[in-house]
């Protein structure tokens, strides 16, 4: 009797879980919750909805990230506290556009207003495998590199233990970015 017992509740299981199966996230929500997780600076959910490489690419240029490389890459653009908002996102065939706009302390001091992006992002089983930077709306090329110049040239000459802080895309490099940013903006009038 008890095995009978057994084996109807282990029927029970095995039909039930069969009856309602995880239904897999659209796209565009995959999207919805990577810049969710972006916001909440949430590197576990950030990675949840990645593919194990992704392929981040603006015009010619393309770079592939690791998991663990661009764990890197987000520690130190996570230095800069950034916001993120999804102005729109619509699935195109397999891939999903969306338009959002980023702010920060690194984009206030070099662009003042936020960046807003065009980017075509493709899946790889469910997950976001390749972000394509399709243009930037209102990006003011000019007002950035010479905020970038001006801060490089003042740290190198009142701060030189930060040198190289342009170039170095890993926690360290963030936080001396953004410890030059301080350091120039408190000498400011």
């Amino acid at each position: 009797m008890k095995t009978r017992f057994s084996c109807l509740i282990v029927l029970c299981i095995v039909l039930t879980s069969n009856c309602s199966p995880e239904k897999e996230a659209s796209h565009t929500q995959v999207i919805e919750a990577y810049f969710n997780a972006l916001n909440h600076a949430d590197f576990g959910a950030v990675a949840d909805q990645l593919a194990d490489t992704v392929v981040f690419g603006e015009g010619e240029y393309l770079t592939t990230y690791s998991l663990a490389e661009y764990q890197i890459w987000w520690q130190w653009d996570s230095v800069f506290q950034p916001e993120y908002t999804l102005l729109d996102v619509k699935e195109v065939g397999e891939t999903v556009e969306a338009k959002f706009a980023k702010q920060d302390v690194r984009i206030r001091y070099l662009h003042q207003d936020p960046v807003i992006n065009l980017v075509r992002y493709s899946f790889k089983e469910g997950k976001l495998h390749r972000s394509v930077i399709l243009s930037y709306e209102g990006f003011d090329d000019e007002r950035w590199r010479a905020n970038r110049e001006v801060l490089v040239n003042w740290a190198a000459e009142h701060h030189p233990e930060l040198n190289g802080f342009i170039h170095d895309q890993t926690l360290q490099g963030g936080i001396n970015y953004r410890e030059a940013l301080r350091l120039y903006q408190a000498q400011q009038p």
